[in-house]
């Protein structure tokens, strides 16, 4: 198994927007579930962001002039921004999607599929500069597939999904050691609710197991040393733990005390890991946690997201249990989910600017390394 929360306390960040490492095109926003999406423009964005008090350097060291622009530019110099910017503020891994329409845009012939690799230069940038990636992997979120894909035939998607990610595995496993596979299986109800999955198969009897079972033993027939994720809800604390520790080598938790409501503001739920540890014997990591910097209306503000981010680093740190803090997330984005507390999880602006949290997260990690 790779070193991954084996040796000390590690921090790390959730990157959601990765159409801009890809150079794809951002999903359409989901405005009301079910009833309207729209694709909305970009606005502009800081290349590099725009950070004090310490200077941004370019990977050689020399300081770069800020500037704003409409679209990112070289997909590699846009990577390679991120990476220095991320060591910088002591980033030490980085979660985040490797999306199934990003490898292939349409459904090819399954009997010779033909696929992208668009993440290359977002992969080498992160690994020059010394940054972990948990890649996940066969997230079904309906922004992520491809076209034409079938989601009424569970035997389908299952050939096609196991297809692409052996593919994917296959290229990368030389620089990625940590795979994450599918997201919150525990939760797929809640997403289908949102829209953020759609069709029949999630529905289907056995169909966790199924799709865990194969995505697991694909991962060890590509990469025997590779480690294992499975992330959990867990918020909702009435999860078999156990039966998804069956599927991965490290669990890893996302927890959102404050999505429902702005107050009181307390990450100490967190320390419930301890108890999926004891549980499962597994090591455990919060894989997500947040808090919204608005809006405002529902009582949210960048004051008490800077207190969330304090509270959160401060118990995941001292729980012995806890290997690992990944904060959601890196950036808001000009692509809007829903409801609309999502858009504003970000440590940064969606032009690329810091909120006051992202100061706060350097200062924890700083403290605490």
């Amino acid at each position: 198994m790779a070193s991954f929360g084996q040796d000390r306390f590690r921090w790390g960040i959730n990157i959601d927007d990765m159409w801009l490492y890809a150079g794809a095109v951002e999903p359409k926003s989901i405005m009301i579930p079910y009833l309207l999406s729209v694709r909305l423009p970009r606005g502009p964005i800081r290349v590099p962001p725009d950070i004090e008090p310490m200077k941004t350097l370019n990977p050689s060291g020399k300081q770069v002039e800020q500037s704003l622009v409409d679209e990112p530019g070289d997909k590699k110099d846009f990577s390679q921004d991120l990476a220095a910017e991320l060591k910088s503020r002591g980033i030490q891994f980085v979660r985040c999607w490797f999306q199934w329409n990003f490898f292939e845009p349409e459904v090819t012939d399954l009997g010779n599929p033909t696929y992208e690799f668009p993440l290359d230069d977002f992969v080498s940038s992160l690994k020059e500069s010394g940054i972990e990636i948990v890649a996940v992997i066969g997230n079904g979120y309906s922004r992520f597939l491809p076209k034409g894909l079938n989601l009424e035939d569970t035997n389908d998607y299952v050939a096609r999904l196991e297809s692409v990610c052996r593919a994917t595995i296959r290229h990368y496993k030389d620089s990625i050691k940590i795979w994450q596979i599918e997201n919150e299986p525990n939760w797929w109800n809640e997403h289908y609710a949102t829209h953020w999955r759609s069709g029949g198969i999630w529905f289907e009897p056995g169909i966790q197991e199924t799709i865990l079972a194969n995505l697991n033993r694909l991962v060890r027939e590509e990469d025997p040393s590779a480690t294992i994720v499975i992330n959990l809800e867990a918020d909702e604390r009435k999860t078999n733990w156990s039966f998804y520790a069956k599927y991965c080598d490290i669990l890893g938790l996302d927890f959102y005390p404050n999505y429902s409501h702005s107050s009181p503001v307390d990450a100490s739920e967190v320390k419930f890991a301890s108890e999926v540890k004891k549980e499962t014997g597994l090591p455990v990591f919060i894989a997500e946690t947040g808090y919204p910097s608005g809006p405002s209306l529902f009582g949210y503000s960048e004051e008490k997201q800077v207190e969330y981010i304090r509270s959160a680093c401060e118990q995941s740190f001292s729980c012995d249990e806890i290997f690992a803090l990944s904060v959601w997330r890196y950036s808001d984005t000009y692509w809007r989910s829903f409801p609309e507390q999502e858009n504003h999880f970000g440590l940064m602006t969606k032009e690329g600017s810091p909120k006051p949290a992202w100061i706060e997260y350097h200062s924890q990690i700083k403290s605490k390394t």
